[in-house]
Formats: C-alpha cells, structure tokens, sequence
C-alpha cells in the first residue's frame, strides 16, 4: 500500500495549486505514484494555459476502480466509502469540476460514483481530452512547438466503450501541429482491449502480454510513429506489448504530446 502522505510528493516546484478553486484535477493513484509523467503533463499544461486548479492532496482516496473492476465492490462496502470520502472531499475544495486524465478514474467517478452512493454528484466530471478539446475550439490554446509525426490512437475501454468518449482525444491530436493523425482499422467501439484492465495485468500477466502484442501489430500496420491512448494503464500494458515485440514505436499519452507540443517538460 502506499502512503497517503506520499500524494502529492510528485509535485515539482515550478507547478502551482491554488488552495481552492473552481476545478480539482485528481491525479489518480497510478499517475500520482507510479507514472509521474501524466502528472506532470496534466499539471503542467493547465499551469501553462492559465488554468487555475486545486488538489485533494492527502484526502484523495482511491476511486476504487480496481476493486469494482475486478467483482470486489460488496466487500465491505469500501468502494462507496472511498466514492462518499472523494466527493466530500472535492465539495469542500469548492470545485464546479473535476478533470481526470486517467480513464479508469474518470469512469469510477462518472459512472460508478453515482451508483454507490444513489444520487448525483455535486460537480461536472470531465476527461482531460474533453476539456482540452474545448479550449481548442475556443481558440485558447498557442501551440509552440511542432511534433511532425504520425500518430495513431488506442480507445481506453473505460473512456471510449464505457462511456462513450471517443470524439476529444481524437479532436485533440488532430490539431496539435505536425501530428498526421491515422486510425488503426480496429478502433472506437470496435477497438481491441490494451489487455490491462480488469485485474487482468496483476492475475494473467501472460494473457495481458498477448493482447497487448496484438494491439500493438494493429498500430504497426498503420506505420504509425506514435501509438497514443488516454490511459496510464493502457500506456503502461502496450509499451510492454511494443518491447515484447521489439517494435520501434514510441508510447505516449495524449496528454504528454500535448505538453510537448507546449513545450512543456513532462519528467
């Protein structure tokens, strides 16, 4: 287990979070402790683009993904308790909206949230790629550098399938300079699953490993510099797919080419 002092250890000196404000960005517990360059992607960009935000910091629970995912949530009812803690917590920071770029958060806060606790939440939940895609619209985001490579991108099944946001990450990419977007042929509701989820990478490694090799032949045959998603597990179960396969690929999250794009640091 790690500890919840630990929660905003990732934090460089050169972001910064407002006491309170209208947005909190739950960082999630794979980007918080594991794969810090999410976090500092996300953090970074809205730090760049005038965004003030604010964090839960120690009092971010789990969103108790995993043990819903994996037929654990009766268990002595902690996935509700860790969706009451959550939403307490956000309301007294006094956010309108929470911003997520990890998929699996992101569904646990939208869809499963509501379900535990039997009533609606306080605030809007939203995807990272969603509230990006808006600002790109608004005209309000000033690329500074160009990535000129070809990009293709993964549908998390938590984001895409389970809530049915396949439109913005897209959006997204397509308009961060020198990006040629491609589609793989299997994609959007039809997409192939990285393999991580459900428990799958912690129980049946070898099963997880397979299908990620057989994700990763799908963007090879795009010819793809890129292979993107908007999923830290995703990232994480495709590039082993990728090393597996010894595939010259590169395996980013939407949110880090966007920093790049910004040119922004994400370590």
């Amino acid at each position: 287990m790690k500890d919840q002092k630990d929660r905003l250890n990732w934090v460089p000196s050169d972001v910064k979070i407002e006491d309170k404000a209208d947005i909190v960005y739950f960082t999630g517990c794979t980007a918080g402790y594991n794969q810090l360059a999410l976090a500092f992607a996300t953090s970074r960009v809205l730090n760049k683009l005038g965004i003030k935000f604010t964090m839960l910091g120690e009092d971010e629970w789990c969103c108790g993904s995993a043990l819903i995912r994996t037929g654990q949530a009766h268990i002595n009812d902690v996935p509700r308790q860790l969706a009451k803690h959550n939403v307490e917590a956000i309301k007294k920071k006094g956010a309108k909206k929470v911003l997520y770029a990890c998929a699996g958060c992101f569904r646990a806060s939208k869809v499963d949230w509501p379900r535990l606790l039997g009533e609606e939440l306080p605030f809007e939940v939203v995807h990272v790629s969603e509230f990006l895609a808006d600002l790109i619209k608004q005209d309000k985001i000033k690329w500074e550098k160009s990535i000129n490579k070809t990009v293709t991108y993964h549908d998390p099944c938590h984001l895409g399938r389970h809530v049915g946001v396949f439109d913005a990450p897209r959006y997204v990419l397509s308009h961060i300079p020198g990006v040629k977007f491609v589609e793989m042929e299997r994609s959007k509701e039809f997409q192939r699953c990285c393999g991580a989820g459900g428990g799958v990478k912690a129980g049946l490694p070898d099963l997880a490993l397979g299908i990620a090799e057989s994700r990763v032949k799908d963007a090879v045959e795009t010819h793809a510099d890129i292979l993107s998603s908007c999923c830290p597990f995703c990232k994480r179960n495709l590039s082993d797919g990728r090393d597996s396969l010894k595939v010259d690929m590169v395996v980013e999250d939407v949110i880090e080419l966007v920093a790049e794009a910004l040119g922004l640091e994400t370590k």
